[in-house]
């Protein structure tokens, strides 16, 4: 639902075609999606008057895409007022046509507008215009086979009068049956020359897919239409002002810098994209780029202050993650010489993010989508669950650029390897006070710098003087766990810049959702509902630690404090009175009592006030591509807030008084992960019990928020224990896998255990190798424990992986791979080191000699476990083979069936693992030393699931 192309490359988008060219593109166009119905709509703005050619198709495109968030123009195509056609979407995708009614990508209608106002007494509805249209609705219900009643006005989907309330459907149907009448089994000849050059270049065109639209269509465009009559005035003349379509001031500006500029730039501006140095965009940086900075720059700086008898001061500052790179770099270029002037030396990391843009463009797609079903009074819950699946994803991805940075291959962390470097070479400098170093962050800039500096600490950089959070965006557990150890140490003083409650209350997100940005994150953007943020009154105000900590608690304290916006006095070191949470990084006030804490000196020149006042919620939609397709891939399936584990049914009966042995099963399915939602595990799961059942299994599951670690745990050792010989478990899991830092040592190869991903796995309850070796070490002799593991990294669930996968998936495919975060892994490493502390880890041995379970996985270690179209391709094929299982087909058997369902270049490869002799034990079926008899799974003739 993002931008796709640049507005400099659109007169190349569009192409203007005849109506007999028209007809020879729809029988040439390679459809892939069954057209079922026409959609007829007039555009009311522009009217014919107000028509501007190729500028007015340029208008709409940007207002769609910009303005409503959505991927493309709405329309398949335009019919101008002299009767030619204008390309539009592509037509294999659904249009944005009307809410409810716009299909999918494999089916739906085909969408057109024609430019006018054809209401009574506006635009007359014919000539060439009218002409068009009648051929335009008959030649693709000819194509198409459909009725004629497979019309659909819009006004018959909607309250609105589109197509016009002086056009009749009755009487359009009439002059479209003439036209049908006449074109037979063929379609008709105008006898017009045809370019065939023009429409091989129309269908290039068409045929083009926007970048947001490489996945399946977001749930929020299925319900997208346009405004039309129910436009604003100020959206209005975003369709009707057609020459600002190409200079308007919220385009996205992509003209070069100037080399002045760049030279300003240079030894201040670390540009950064998906946390490594840019290579490209409006500004670049290389290794070579910072190194020049601390070598020469830095060193010459300093060498001048000692010169005038002051301490070099750095100031290390990181942008909002809400801030494009344009507006990095503008922030950077109008602010870098009143630091100077200050005697501070600034170093700008410029980290692309453009969120603020985006989000407001998902914002008013909310907005435009309840107002049109009649919700006037747009509440926030609404905004809230509405923005809350790619807004959230959006925001995730965000915050791990911001990790990534400070990874090991990352920018900023060789930005902390020169700083160390450069620190080190003047240390005495340092030990008195004639270099000091600093840090600041507004907004997730506070996040930057929650993976930076303790980076840079970690590597040995001197202790920062003092750190400046502005409106800090960062939640308050990953601010526990990264900076508040390190405040009156590693950070000498902290300062939290922020409004009262009142003032986030006041503030809004593009004028709609009518709180601060913050309690956008607090209520829909983290991970679950009502996540504490750092910056926001309630939360500080909710933690003890916190309040002891800032000195919230009636006693100040000396290395940490807050200032609240509005302050009385607007020039002291205390003063801010920024009423929005965009505002503090450009609030005069604010600004100068970071100098002042800085310097602890007057300012010598006074903050800037000279920018332009644009509404950052406008800006253009401005987001790295690896973003974009990373968040509508996992932001298709809603991620719902997570809800209170369930208390699930009792597992199985105990074994039976008659001696008989059982077939039992667990089968546990995970979509809802609050980080990385995923769409096919649930309904694997319930594949799995509905083919077990077919065979006589009694079946139990564990689904999303059921399948918490303590549960899984809970019923596989129930399994186990309750189990004796004859008796047959099988345990099904469909969800994420990952790798995380081996913490016992019994992972020689690469010190990474292998875990499955519980839903509650954020809290560091991941389910490891080792703790189900623990619970297979267990199986009692003669029973036979069969896993079916769908997911990443399962290739020796029960004993160990290796490799960590190379992940790449197709747009209609996600893999089942969860990387584990920096935050995952200290989650991880803290609910361990409780789980020791209160004797509950246990060895095992996972040597093939000692193993007593039988795994059927998903991929090899080194691969990944995809899912395809809500299934896993895994589970599609097993189940599917399962249920046409034949006599005497050993577990080797039928691995071999699985690993030839997926064709001959699979993108994954099934194993079995287990030992030499039980690979030859029949599938499903007691082990020999009970029953020496191969059989054949036999449908049962009563289903039974349990649980």
């Amino acid at each position: 639902m993002l931008i796709f192309n640049k507005l400099s490359a659109m007169p190349t988008r569009f192409k203007q075609l005849s109506l007999a060219e028209f007809i020879a593109v729809l029988d040439r166009f390679p459809f892939t999606r069954h057209i079922n119905a026409v959609h007829m709509h007039h555009t009311w703005r522009p009217n014919r008057a107000q028509y501007q050619g190729l500028a007015s198709i340029e208008a709409m495109w940007q207002y769609h895409t910009q303005h409503n968030g959505w991927s493309d123009i709405a329309q398949h195509i335009t019919i101008a007022p002299d009767g030619t056609i204008w390309t539009g979407r592509n037509w294999n995708l659904a249009p944005a046509s009307s809410s409810g009614h716009n299909g999918n990508s494999l089916a739906g209608p085909f969408m057109f507008e024609m430019i006018g106002d054809f209401d009574k007494g506006r635009d007359p509805f014919d000539g060439a215009q009218r002409n068009t249209a009648l051929h335009v609705v008959a030649h693709v219900l000819h194509k198409f086979k459909l009725p004629n009643e497979a019309l659909h006005f819009h006004n018959q989907m909607s309250v609105k009068t589109c197509p016009g309330s002086s056009i009749s459907y009755a009487n359009t149907l009439v002059e479209v049956q003439k036209i049908r009448a006449t074109l037979g089994t063929r379609t008709v000849n105008f006898g017009a020359v045809i370019d065939s050059e023009r429409i091989e270049r129309a269908l290039e065109l068409l045929r083009r897919v926007p970048i947001a639209s490489h996945t399946r269509r977001l749930g929020a465009e299925a319900l997208a239409e346009p405004a039309e009559e129910g436009m604003s005035r100020q959206e209005m003349h975003h369709v009707t002002d057609a020459p600002e379509t190409t200079t308007s001031r919220n385009a996205p500006l992509r003209e070069a810098l100037s080399e002045a500029q760049k030279r300003r730039l240079r030894p201040h501006v670390i540009n950064l994209d998906q946390g490594h140095f840019s290579p490209d965009g409006l500004y670049t940086t290389r290794p070579a780029d910072v190194d020049a900075i601390f070598d020469r720059y830095l060193e010459q700086a300093l060498q001048e202050a000692k010169a005038a008898n002051r301490p070099l001061q750095i100031m290390l500052y990181a942008h909002g993650g809400l801030v494009s790179e344009k507006s990095g770099l503008q922030s950077a270029l109008r602010y870098i010489p009143w630091w100077l002037q200050n005697h501070v030396y600034p170093l700008y990391f410029v980290w692309e993010t453009g969120l603020c843009g985006t989000l407001g463009a998902i914002i008013r797609s909310v907005g435009s989508r309840e107002a049109a079903r009649g919700i006037t009074d747009l509440t926030d819950r609404i905004v809230e669950k509405s923005v809350g699946p790619l807004g959230g994803q959006l925001w995730k991805n965000m915050k791990d650029s911001a990790e990534w940075a400070a990874a090991a291959d990352g920018g900023a962390r060789y930005v902390a390897l020169k700083l160390k470097a450069f620190c080190d070479a003047h240390g005495n400098d340092v030990r008195t006070g004639a270099l000091q170093l600093h840090a600041a962050g507004h907004s997730a800039g506070s996040i930057f710098h929650a993976h930076f500096i303790p980076v840079a600490l970690q590597l040995g950089v001197p202790a920062f003087r003092t750190l400046h959070l502005l409106a800090p965006a960062i939640r308050v557990d990953e601010f526990k766990r990264h900076l508040a150890a390190h405040v009156g140490k590693g950070i000498q003083h902290l300062t939290l810049y922020t409004m009262r409650d009142a003032l986030e209350l006041a503030d809004t997100c593009s004028l709609i959702y009518r709180k601060s940005l913050l309690y956008l994150l607090y209520y829909a953007l983290e991970t679950a509902r009502e996540t504490p943020i750092l910056g926001l009154d309630i939360s500080l105000h909710a933690d003890a630690q916190l309040q002891q900590l800032l000195g919230l608690s009636g006693t100040p304290t000396p290395n940490a404090e807050v200032i609240w916006s509005k302050t009385l006095e607007p020039t002291h070191r205390s003063s801010s009175t920024s009423t929005s949470h965009g505002g503090f990084d450009d609030d005069a006030p604010t600004m100068e009592s970071v100098l002042r804490r800085v310097t602890n000196q007057e300012p010598v020149a006074p903050f800037p006030t000279t920018r332009e006042l644009v509404d950052p919620w406008h800006e253009p939609v401005e987001l790295p591509e690896e973003l974009v397709l990373l968040a509508q891939v996992q932001a298709e399936t809603k991620v719902p807030t997570p809800k209170k584990p369930a208390k699930p049914a009792p597992l199985m009966p105990l074994p039976s008084s008659n001696g008989h042995a059982r077939q039992r099963a667990l089968c546990i399915g995970i979509d809802e992960y609050a980080a990385a939602p995923l769409s096919g595990c649930v309904a694997d799961a319930q594949s799995w019990v509905q083919t077990l059942q077919k065979f006589g299994f009694e079946t139990a599951t564990l689904l999303d928020s059921e399948a918490t670690r303590a549960n899984m745990l809970d019923r596989i050792t129930k399994l186990v224990n309750t189990s004796k010989p004859g008796d047959v478990v099988v345990i099904q899991y469909s969800g994420h896998g990952t790798t995380l830092k081996d913490l016992d040592g019994d992972e020689e190869d690469d010190g990474r255990d292998e875990a499955l991903c519980p839903y509650d796995y954020a809290t560091g309850a991941f389910l490891l190798d080792d703790d189900l070796r623990a619970v297979f070490r267990r199986v009692p002799t003669g029973v036979n424990v069969t896993l079916f593991m769908d997911c990443c990294h399962s290739g020796t669930i029960s004993r160990f992986a290796t490799l960590e996968p190379v992940v790449t998936a197709p747009s209609n495919s996600r893999p089942r791979f969860m990387r584990a975060t920096r935050d995952m892994e200290a989650a991880h490493e803290d609910f361990r080191r409780t789980l020791a502390n209160n004797g509950l880890t246990s060895p095992a041995d996972g040597s093939r000699a000692h193993m007593r379970v039988v795994t059927f996985t998903a991929c090899q270690p080194i691969e990944v476990a995809y899912e395809t179209d809500g299934s896993g391709d895994f589970t599609n094929r097993a189940v599917r083979l399962l249920s046409k299982a034949t006599t005497g087909v050993t577990h080797k058997e039928f691995q071999r069936q699985v690993t030839r369902a997926f064709g001959a270049k699979p993108r994954q490869h099934p194993t079995l693992d287990c030992t030499d002799d039980a690979s030859g034990y029949a599938l499903l079926q007691p082990v020999p030393s009970v029953s020496s008899k191969v059989v054949a799974p036999k449908p049962a003739r009563r289903k039974k699931q349990l649980g």
